[in-house]
């Protein structure tokens, strides 16, 4: 990802969170700006409900907010090729999930396929069962969910909802951390077994 990016992404974070930490006492303030005003009012309605809650911390909401917000619509250049293992199913489910997005043709319905997805810009990669480890030896894979004894439509779900909370920790460690060894750190804290 484009430093600018992630740097842009720390700042908007910071403010977002010190509006929060001040109880939004800027808008009060008369040198603020009618536009910063309206920015600050859109921030208090989106995320003020959330700041009485104790179950649940606020830093990931805005976490979401800044990351959402500064890469919308824009190109974030290269990736690190960080890839989340999310889900193994048959060629025909996948067809169904992801008609427009899936690229291969399969003339067997019932081939499995394992799918993988890029933590920075969610492209994704569907790799046959028999490649998987030729695949996996030559990426960096990381896996935060893989129940064998689950239902496969369930690790599917959870490892899709997952996927934002590794790219949200990936981008919150690169604030203070080189890319590089971020990409290690996950690479070690969720390794592919």
């Amino acid at each position: 990802m484009k430093q600018e990016l992630i740097d842009s992404i720390k700042r908007e974070y910071k403010d977002i969170t010190k509006m929060i930490e001040t109880n939004f006492i800027e808008e009060q303030q008369e040198f603020t700006t009618p536009g910063r005003k309206e920015e600050i009012k859109r921030i208090r309605e989106k995320h003020s409900h959330w700041v009485t809650s104790e179950d649940v911390d606020i830093n990931d909401y805005v976490l979401d907010e800044a990351i959402n917000s500064t890469i919308k619509n824009k190109d974030i250049g290269n990736t690190n090729k960080v890839l989340m293992y999310i889900s193994e199913l048959q060629y025909e489910t996948y067809s169904k999930l992801f008609k427009d997005e899936i690229e291969i043709e399969e003339n067997d319905p019932s081939t499995v396929y394992l799918l993988y997805m890029d933590i920075e810009d969610n492209t994704k990669y569907f790799v046959k069962k028999e490649e998987q480890k030729t695949f996996e030896e030559t990426h960096n894979v990381v896996v935060t969910y893989k129940n064998p004894n689950c239902n496969l439509g369930w690790n599917h779900d959870r490892n899709i909802q997952g996927l934002n909370d590794i790219r949200n920790e990936f981008i919150k460690e690169s604030f203070y951390n080189d890319q590089e060894e971020v990409v290690a750190q996950l690479i070690k804290k969720y390794p592919n077994r």
